[in-house]
């Protein structure tokens, strides 16, 4: 609702405190300069969907060629530098951060982690205290974009081994002199894993309260294992990307033995070979530590929202893959006469069928009943796949297909709160007003802090002239979710249908309170208290409002949440 403001003063005080000091449903980080430019794309073309697309492509293409730009300067490697940075632009894996709008956080941070690469390389060359201002100031852009590219310093770290062999051992000769040790390449990251703490502290207080689960909901063991398989698949998908899906469920029992020990034993044969080789083939250590560590903090050990995994996480970590199997391919004893035609016709063939890939990929995201169709396609247990492709039928108004999928979602995952209350929606379409009562309680079950669901079922006992349910209802999320304007003026409205007008007044005044735009609202209530019959009571209301000074009549706002929920939030 704010981006769709354009830049007005509401929107941008919300763009910078968005999920800074309180949580905000409308935000999944503290992310404003990512909310900054969603509102000026709004402001210069609207709502349009392609240039809000562009904006991505723009930006995935600058990514691309920044990254050749460095790792040329850095390697003085043109050819493996161009296809590293092909393979970046081309792989299917990059689709989701770039087809997906509201994936703009990836593009954009990883626009400001390439040109903190730049500076530092820069840096590198020549020292000074200008020339680190310069990281830092790219690395606090790109974390204000996305902070989850707070590793940016580890991989510094890994930049002064090879390519930059600022450090002793991994030196040339020439640049020996001049060399630091390893305790001095570190201390010297200090002011930028100063600001990784800070965002990570940041991170965390904003999504404690929503995305992040408990352990009770995935014990660590099982954290564990899934990190160890989901760095194997991602490490899978990057050499043979198929089957890519938008959600992939966290397992609910345990992994297969056999694909995990697979995965343990591909992690520790990679870094034990990248350890043996760091002398000789650095950019294999670099390469691999560069995978691992920048996945670290989407791969599962801090558990957000319920994926197992995500293609959009892969963005900038697996160029380190990349890195190290094309410079170690580029290193092979090939004979001179072959290795520039030979290398040259397997990476043109290579390009062209990721290029491929990445066309079909594209064409999945074209609209929503396409993208869940092929993502139950791949796994037909998807209970998210099932859920959003039901909420995409139930905006065509194909409500029977709707029901069908949320009641499969449900089949899938029973305790899945947005299912139960999207088959309630289904349910009030067919005028099944018990069904929809028991679909909304049922969600509440699982979630009693849903808020919508909350609202809805009120609403619907209101409607049904049950007032006392209704109240208890919204007492009950009251006593949840007190700071929610809509739940004091809902429960003051069933309060007046049982006529209890002083506990009514009461729940009016709250609700303005808490959001002035519900003060006209409350004077729409105070005019039919007095219709009614009850003058004082409409007067005691009329002036309890206006000696709240925050309480200013603005222009009405939606208070029912009655749309079907497509839940795509999971995981940031």
């Amino acid at each position: 609702p704010f981006v769709s403001q354009g830049f007005t003063w509401e929107s941008f005080r919300w763009a910078w405190t968005a999920d800074l000091f309180t949580l905000s449903p409308h935000a999944d980080f503290w992310m404003p300069l990512t909310w900054m430019s969603h509102l000026l794309a709004v402001e210069i073309s609207g709502m349009r969907p392609w240039s809000h697309h562009l904006i991505n492509v723009i930006l995935h293409a600058a990514n691309a060629a920044l990254l050749f730009v460095f790792l040329r300067r850095t390697t003085r490697a043109a050819g493996p530098s161009a296809f590293v940075a092909a393979v970046f632009a081309l792989h299917p894996l990059r689709v989701e951060s770039v087809a997906w709008v509201t994936e703009r956080k990836d593009v954009l941070s990883g626009l400001f982690w390439m040109l903190a690469l730049l500076a530092y390389a820069r840096y590198a060359e020549r020292p000074s205290r200008g020339r680190y201002a310069a990281v830092a100031a790219a690395f606090a852009l790109g974390l204000m974009a996305k902070p989850s590219i707070l590793t940016l310093p580890a991989v510094l770290l890994l930049m002064d081994a090879w390519p930059l062999r600022r450090i002793a051992e991994w030196a040339t000769q020439e640049r020996r002199s001049g060399a630091l040790t390893a305790a001095q390449a570190l201390i010297e990251k200090a002011p930028l894993l100063g600001l990784s703490a800070l965002f990570a502290v940041i991170t965390l207080h904003s999504q404690s309260e929503a995305a992040i689960q408990t352990l009770e909901d995935y014990p660590m063991a099982q954290r564990l294992a899934n990190s160890i398989f989901a760095y194997g698949a991602y490490a899978a998908v990057t050499l043979w990307p198929v089957r890519l899906s938008p959600f992939y469920p966290h397992p609910e029992t345990d992994i297969p033995w056999l694909p995990l020990l697979a995965a343990g034993l591909f992690l520790a044969l990679m870094t034990a070979l990248a350890v043996r080789q760091s002398r000789r083939r650095p950019w294999m250590l670099t390469g691999w530590l560069w995978y691992l560590v920048v996945l670290f903090p989407m791969i599962g050990i801090v558990q957000s929202g319920a994926q197992a995994r995500a293609d959009r996480y892969t963005y900038l970590s697996t160029i380190g893959l990349c890195v190290a199997l094309v410079w170690s391919a580029w290193e092979l004893d090939i004979p001179k006469r072959w290795r520039k035609s030979g290398l040259g016709a397997i990476a043109g063939a290579a390009l062209a069928a990721l290029a491929v890939a990445s066309f079909i990929q594209t064409r999945y995201w074209r609209d929503s009943i396409t993208l869940f169709s092929h993502a139950r396609d791949i796994a037909p247990d998807n209970y998210l796949a099932h859920n959003n492709l039901g909420a995409a039928l139930l905006d065509k108004g194909m409500v029977r297909a709707a029901a069908f999928h949320f009641r499969e979602a449900i089949r899938c995952r029973p305790e899945y709160d947005q299912s139960h209350f999207n088959l309630g929606l289904a349910m009030e379409w067919f005028n099944d007003d018990a069904g929809a009562i028991a679909c909304y309680t049922e969600a509440l079950r699982h979630n009693p802090r849903f808020l919508s669901a909350r609202i809805n079922l009120g609403h619907l006992l209101v409607r049904l002239g049950r007032f006392g349910e209704a109240a208890a209802v919204y007492a009950a999320g009251l006593e949840a979710r007190p700071e929610v304007a809509p739940l004091h003026f809902n429960y003051a409205v069933a309060l007046n249908n049982l006529g209890r007008l002083d506990a009514a007044i009461d729940q009016f005044r709250q609700a303005a309170r808490l959001d002035p735009n519900l003060a006209a609202e409350c004077l729409k209530a105070a005019a039919e208290i007095d219709r009614a019959g009850h003058a004082d009571a409409a007067r005691r209301l009329r002036e309890g409002l206006a000696a709240d000074h925050r309480t200013a009549p603005k222009p009405r706002v939606r208070l029912q949440p009655t749309q079907k929920q497509g839940d795509f939030r999971h995981g940031r």
